[in-house]
């Protein structure tokens, strides 16, 4: 209840806001694992050239400082299909800005051409 009415009253008051401080950001670089396992069926196969040997998906390297809410709103109505063509999106991305060290603007850039996520605030 205490976070509702926090929320409420952000909404209510803007001033009451902690603006770019109450952004949840990743505190360190990081990395979303998956087992194949706990892939629906259509999206496994979709992904399963991106499956390492050992079974499992792997997003990342996510740099320090990406909004947790950009990893965490991806629509879960979305069809495998989709999924897997915007996981593929953001691995690609993730690895531009790991591989060319991009920071700030040029992580933005980098992110340009994905649907969904990776965007930093």
């Amino acid at each position: 209840m205490t976070a509702f009415d926090d929320a409420a009253e952000e909404l209510l008051f803007p001033a009451k806001r902690d603006g770019a401080k109450g952004i949840w950001r990743t505190t360190q670089e990081s990395q979303v694992t998956i087992h194949g396992d706990y892939q629906p069926g259509l999206l496994k196969k979709a992904l399963d050239e991106h499956l390492d040997d050992d079974g499992f998906l792997h997003i990342g390297h996510i740099p320090a400082g990406t909004p947790v809410n950009s990893l965490a709103n991806v629509n879960p109505n979305m069809s495998p299909v989709d999924l897997a063509k915007l996981v593929i999106e953001i691995k690609r991305a993730l690895l531009e800005i790991k591989m060319k060290n991009l920071h700030g603007d040029a992580t933005r850039e980098a992110c340009d051409g994905v649907s969904r996520g990776c965007r930093s605030s």
